[in-house]
């Protein structure tokens, strides 16, 4: 579907990669919590890898892509004018709407500012691994965590007071076009409208994860 709609590739590969590290989290996480199976692959102390954890694993790691690609195929291949429309015309609150679709198109804008951030501090000296430099002397596993997560922190703060200022001016520029001005009746240039077959698709979509989500709770 993505290929059809014409998705630039570099979109898709985007996505991949913030997938990915929650996948991996998944697929590791999974058969150390979940030690049940009867066909082994490897058993050591209270970790026990089994066909069934390791494949169950596997389905659950690939749910997040599914997922995934089923929100991002909406907002790569619809603006976010026509997005906030198309809720409006079924009958979401316009504010509800807009929120929703620019909380949405700044996800990818905030992990734009993770990656410059994290650069920016690297360029500076900064340890982002953990490891104790070059000359450093090298630590164990849990002091790398500990000074991992404390080097994380001048990051976090940069990205936040970023973000801050980027929500500012936002907030700045909608109340200047008089979003929520009282007494005011928006008006549009072009009006979306639901037809019938818009309607028949969703309901369609509606029953069938209505239905979807009864199998599973019922099986």
């Amino acid at each position: 579907m993505l290929a059809t709609d014409g998705v630039p590739r570099r979109s898709v590969t985007w996505a991949w990669k913030v997938f990915a590290p929650v996948i991996v989290l998944i697929v590791v996480l999974s058969p150390i919590t979940d030690p049940s199976g009867a066909n082994e692959i490897w058993h050591a102390g209270f970790l026990r890898l089994t066909q069934e954890n390791l494949l169950r694993a596997v389905v659950m790691g690939l749910r997040v892509p599914a997922l995934g690609f089923a929100c991002f195929l909406t907002l790569f291949t619809t603006s976010q004018p026509m997005f906030v429309r198309g809720l409006v015309s079924i009958g979401v609150p316009y504010k509800a709407g807009l929120t929703l679709s620019t909380a949405l198109r700044y996800i990818p804008v905030f992990f734009s500012i993770f990656g410059s951030v994290m650069d920016a501090q690297r360029a500076r000296g900064l340890d982002i691994g953990g490891d104790g430099g070059a000359g450093g002397k090298r630590r164990g596993p849990l002091a790398r965590m500990v000074a991992r997560f404390r080097s994380y922190m001048p990051v976090i703060i940069a990205v936040l007071i970023r973000a801050y200022t980027m929500s500012r001016n936002v907030g700045w520029a909608m109340e200047t076009r008089g979003l929520g001005m009282p007494g005011v009746r928006r008006t549009y240039h072009v009006t979306v409208r639901m037809n019938a077959g818009d309607w028949l698709l969703l309901a369609i979509t509606a029953g069938g994860t209505a239905a979807a989500i009864a199998v599973m709770l019922l099986a």
